[in-house]
């Protein structure tokens, strides 16, 4: 004889809360949201709209995505991430190279008689520091002109720095000022 059903109370699926903090943040910071549209099949502004009720009613994605959907996002978190481990794992390895290389250059500098010692850049991140640095360039060259003009210009390119890059170029400023 089969046995009678009768119900019984189920806990709501949830992925752990370390973890759900981790994709919740990834979303509302880092996700692209055209990317993320595409890949799982969820109208931009849908998205959009849930990252601003988890941002102002402190929830999670968790309570608008379904299983399939959640799944999805942690997918794409675990994509992101592992592209941040092979670039972070690739800038260590131009940093060990660039330290070979500066020892190599330094010996045979004082091989030849020159008292030099070459370190390698505290950054290797090359592309944004060189952006970056001619950004400030630029505004040093304004800065520095006699003109009033090319100074009102410096002053506006400044102003719609953020905090930490106007922090920046005031240090460039200052050391490139010294010299």
């Amino acid at each position: 004889m089969a046995k009678k059903w009768s119900p019984k109370k189920i806990r709501k699926f949830s992925y752990p809360k370390a973890a759900a903090k981790t994709v919740d943040e990834w979303f509302i910071k880092y996700a692209n949201f055209t990317q993320t549209s595409k890949k799982m099949g969820i109208a931009r502004t849908t998205l959009i709209r849930w990252k601003d009720k988890i941002e102002k009613e402190n929830k999670s994605l968790q309570d608008f995505a379904t299983v399939n959907q959640y799944k999805g996002f942690v997918e794409l978190e675990l994509e992101d991430y592992q592209l941040f481990d092979e670039k972070r794992k690739q800038n260590a390895q131009k940093k060990k190279e660039m330290s070979k290389q500066a020892k190599q250059l330094t010996a045979q500098l004082r091989a030849q008689g020159f008292d030099v010692k070459i370190s390698a850049p505290a950054n290797v991140d090359s592309e944004s520091n060189s952006r970056q640095s001619a950004k400030f360039e630029q505004i040093y060259i304004l800065d520095t002109a006699n003109d009033v003009e090319m100074q009102s210009k410096a002053r506006s390119l400044f102003k719609k720095m953020s905090q930490k890059e106007q922090e920046q170029y005031l240090d460039y400023k200052e050391k490139h000022s010294n010299e």
